[in-house]
């Protein structure tokens, strides 16, 4: 329906008079409403399938929420229980978990940008902006944190240098993988342009799961040689090869599951979806490490599975001060029933002496430093 008054409106504002008014429904043409009814529909339909997009994206971020929930309990729990760490873990755990917080703001500030300030905005929506590379670049950050905190694990169980320097390698291949996606995706923004971060989506992705699983398998490979000969240490080491396999498995199967997305569904935007919860994964594979060591916090002590710390006896030897202190309790305990079983102070006192301590106490089997 034209009108003078809509005319001058349009001149006024610099626009087609013509191209304006042949969207406004006539009602005496049928033509003309049809042709209105389409373009308002055409324009629903791009918003539904800007949601059908993102549907996943904002799905796996409340999921990825549950999840730092769980990452801040474990947290506190951590400094709360472990106050005689070294200061370089809790300047490290503390680094991991503010990245953490940063890639979160990224994904709240995402959701917030896309679905109130702009949304209807077919312009803005169809591009990737600034948070998508802050999330990438912080979550990078917290996976090598991780990562590498698992092969000082590892190295402190079997010192071999080989080893470390393929898993740091394959580490520092996941970082630059991620880091180079960010920086792709700088340049091509608009999500039809995905095809230019294949390579680096590939190798990020395909690099942070083998080194998952290599992390994993060189710590239950070492772990397996270890020689025991109490209950006491078996059990120690069974939950710490338990613990690596499980820790491993998760975010490795996450990382498989994320690429094979990515190549068969390179624009269903779920395999994005994924790599949010990657993260706060990783996080609660750091956590779950830390707060399952057994620390004597009355004496100051460590346990055997204290593998962050640089202990004074390897764990060869503590194993060994661990099968003789279960081999003496045996021992003591046979001598309460047969008086005859015994053994003398200088033989607890040679072994005391060669596993590091000053004094075995002979009658409740705990070490004295």
């Amino acid at each position: 329906m034209r009108t003078p008054l809509l005319d001058g409106i349009l001149i006024a504002n610099g626009r087609d008079r013509t191209a304006w008014s042949s969207r406004l429904p006539t009602f005496n043409s049928k033509y003309n409403y049809n042709r209105s009814y389409k373009f308002q529909r055409s324009v629903f339909s791009k918003r539904t399938s800007v949601w059908e997009k993102t549907k996943w994206v904002y799905t796996m971020r409340l999921l990825a929420t549950v999840l730092n929930t769980h990452v801040a309990r474990a947290a506190f729990r951590y400094f709360k229980n472990y106050p005689s760490d070294k200061p370089i873990l809790k300047v490290l755990v503390g680094v991991s978990l503010f990245t953490g917080g940063v890639m979160q703001f990224a994904g709240y500030t995402e959701v917030y940008l896309y679905m109130i300030t702009h949304w209807g905005d077919q312009d803005y929506l169809e591009r990737q902006w600034w948070p998508v590379q802050v999330f990438l670049v912080s979550s990078a950050i917290t996976v090598m944190i991780v990562q590498f905190f698992l092969i000082h694990r590892h190295w402190n169980l079997s010192r071999n240098v080989p080893i470390s320097v393929v898993l740091s390698v394959l580490v520092l291949t996941a970082f630059s993988g991620s880091i180079s996606v960010a920086t792709v995706i700088v340049k091509h923004p608009r999500f039809e342009q995905r095809h230019f971060i294949r390579v680096p989506v590939f190798v990020w992705l395909l690099a942070q799961s083998v080194t998952d699983i290599a992390i994993a398998a060189a710590l239950v490979v070492q772990l397996n040689t270890l020689t025991t000969l109490s209950q006491e240490a078996e059990s120690i080491v069974r939950r710490l090869v338990r613990q690596s396999i499980q820790t491993g498995s998760i975010t490795s199967c996450l990382a498989l599951s994320t690429l094979i997305v990515y190549i068969f569904h390179e624009t269903s935007n779920i395999e994005t979806a994924l790599t949010w919860i990657l993260t706060p994964l990783y996080l609660a594979t750091l956590f779950a490490n830390l707060n399952s060591r057994q620390v004597d916090r009355s004496s100051n002590s460590r346990g055997l599975d204290d593998l962050e710390s640089s202990p004074r006896l390897d764990v060869n030897k503590r194993l060994s001060l661990m099968s003789f202190q279960g081999e003496f309790k045996n021992a003591y305990m046979a001598q309460s029933v047969q008086p005859t079983y015994s053994r003398s102070r200088s033989y607890t006192q040679k072994y005391a002496k060669l596993y590091g301590c000053h004094e075995y106490h002979w009658k409740f089997g705990n070490i004295r430093k």
